[in-house]
C-alpha cells in the first residue's frame, strides 16, 4: 500500500509542479513591470501561496496553516537585472486504502525557476535547498529531491 501511495503522490507533485509552472510563466510579464515587491506578490498569488514570500517563517504567528495555491507556497524571490529567480515549496498526496486500512503520503520538494524578461520560456528549472522551518511547519511524510520528480 505505501508504494501505491508515494507513486500516487509523486505524480501530483510532478502535475502541482509543472501547474505551477505553467501559471508562473503567465504572471511573469506583468511581474517584470511590477516595481515594488507588493505588486510581485499580488501577481504571484495566483499562483502559489504567498504568505511566507521573502519572509523569515520563525517570524510568522505559530497558529494556523501557511497559505498554499495549487499546492505549492512561494518562498523568495529576486531580481538580477533582467533575470527573475523565484523559489517554491511544493506538496502532494496520496491515499491508498484496503478495506478499513488507509495510507497516505505526503511528498514535497522544493523548486526554482528562473525567468528572463524577454522570454516566454523558463531560463532554467531546478532543485533548491528546503526552508527547514517551512518543512516543520508543513509537516510532510518525505521531502524528494526536484530531480526525483522530472
Amino acid at each position: 500500500m505505501r508504494e501505491r501511495s508515494y507513486d500516487s503522490a509523486a505524480e501530483s507533485l510532478r502535475s502541482y509542479v509543472s501547474e505551477t509552472t505553467d501559471c508562473v510563466m503567465g504572471v511573469a510579464p506583468e511581474m517584470f513591470s511590477a516595481a515594488p515587491e507588493t505588486a510581485v506578490v499580488e501577481d504571484l498569488s495566483a499562483c502559489a501561496g504567498t504568505a511566507v514570500f521573502n519572509k523569515d517563517i520563525d517570524q510568522l504567528p505559530d497558529t494556523g496553516p501557511v497559505s498554499v495555491r495549487q499546492s505549492s507556497v512561494a518562498v523568495s524571490g529576486r531580481v538580477t537585472g533582467d533575470l527573475l529567480n523565484l523559489t517554491f515549496y511544493t506538496q502532494a498526496s496520496g491515499v491508498e486504502e484496503a478495506g478499513v486500512t488507509e495510507y497516505r503520503t505526503i511528498l514535497a520538494t522544493c523548486w526554482e525557476i528562473a525567468l528572463v524578461e524577454s522570454s516566454d520560456q523558463p531560463e532554467k528549472t531546478a532543485g533548491a535547498p528546503c526552508d527547514e522551518a517551512l518543512v516543520e511547519r508543513m509537516n510532510p511524510s518525505e521531502v524528494v529531491p526536484y530531480v526525483d520528480i522530472e
